[in-house]
């Protein structure tokens, strides 16, 4: 006698090939962590050469172990250097200070911009509140408040592919102890960070990005984010661009946090 046709089927088992793949994948991204964690401890170190040494070593190591499962995974040798650039969370690696770097799209209910790491802090997991891209003709000095600028439709949906990133130049927060929202706060240095975010954007024919997590904001109140997308593989170029020609583009969003 057979089982009736609702009783509980067992769970589908993936094939070995699929445990295999997953398993690849969390050692890669692991070792992505491994490797940040081992760069950020040879610069903390610097002055003490014998150390740095040996952590350069160990990060040489992971980094070999990195490109030995990237080579499994069928995942290229430059979006192996895209991965290390995003694990970082920044343009270090570029002698670019202050240049915060997030992949597309943000997940993020919540965030702020750490100063020390020089990150986007994911404070919450979920959908920003806003997440758009804006052509930059649309908003050509980026000093705007975006409700009065149209968005790229369908930048959201086209990011899912996991394709894009953005270089991150400015934070606004909305204080209001009372919650009655007022003005984003304003300075000289913020502005700045808008004009030149503007500007390389219309230099490489990129488009900008804001983000704001009013849904779900903690401390002082929401932030607001933005910056430049900037497709994965264009990263590279993009931060040779800005390194090249720092008077132009480059900001380090430190000095801005400090209100410098």
């Amino acid at each position: 006698m057979g089982l009736p046709k609702d009783f509980p089927q067992p769970p589908i088992q993936p094939t070995p090939s699929e445990v295999s793949l997953e398993s690849l994948n969390l050692d890669y991204k692991r070792l992505m962590k491994d490797h940040v964690s081992r760069t950020l401890a040879m610069r903390q170190a610097e002055k003490f050469l014998k150390l740095t040494g040996y952590i350069d070593r160990d990060r040489f190591e992971i980094h070999q172990k990195i490109r030995a499962l990237a080579v499994a995974l069928g995942i290229s040798e430059d979006q192996t250097r895209v991965d290390l650039l995003l694990a970082m969370g920044n343009l270090s690696e570029f002698t670019l200070e202050g240049a915060p770097l997030i992949r597309l799209p943000l997940v993020a209910a919540e965030f702020y911009i750490d100063p020390k790491t020089q990150r986007v802090i994911i404070h919450r997991t979920g959908r920003p509140s806003q997440q758009n891209a804006y052509r930059v003709e649309d908003a050509p000095d980026f000093n705007v408040r975006f409700h009065r600028v149209k968005p790229i439709t369908g930048a959201e949906e086209q990011w899912k592919d996991g394709d894009f990133s953005a270089i991150i130049y400015a934070e606004a927060k909305l204080y209001s102890p009372d919650h009655d929202f007022g003005s984003i706060q304003d300075s000289d240095s913020l502005r700045l960070a808008k004009t030149k975010a503007a500007a390389l954007a219309t230099d490489l024919r990129l488009d900008l990005y804001f983000a704001e997590d009013y849904s779900g904001f903690h401390r002082v109140g929401p932030t607001e984010i933005y910056g430049v997308i900037v497709p994965q593989m264009r990263i590279h170029e993009t931060a040779i661009a800005i390194k090249h020609n720092k008077d132009r583009y480059h900001v380090d969003i430190t000095d801005h946090l400090r209100g410098a």
